[in-house]
């Protein structure tokens, strides 16, 4: 991922998307805006505003301790990368040399 500026976060909506969601993957139980800011280094506004229309999308949910995490929506995109993989081919480049 490119970032324009370690302090200001990464350049563009879908940049600060996919921080905000490899943000929430590192920390599987959940963790606080104050964390994700930390992780992401987008501002907090922005950033909650980020959570809540991933929410929306069922990306990310809101833990009952209040952290945020990841939601069953990750599950439908991760289950259609799977449905679409071929595993004989991508085993083609590793047991081709072998």
């Amino acid at each position: 991922m490119t970032m324009g500026n370690a302090e200001r976060g990464p350049d563009n909506a879908v940049e600060r998307t996919v921080a905000v969601l490899h943000a929430l993957a590192a920390n599987p139980p959940g963790a606080s805006l104050t964390a994700l800011v930390r992780a992401t280094g987008i501002p907090t506004t922005t950033l909650h505003r980020m959570l809540v229309q991933l929410r929306g999308t069922a990306l990310d949910r809101e833990t009952a301790d209040g952290r945020y995490a990841l939601a069953a929506g990750t599950m439908t995109l991760a289950r259609s990368y799977l449905d679409g993989l071929d595993l004989r081919q991508e085993a083609v480049s590793v047991m081709r040399p072998l």
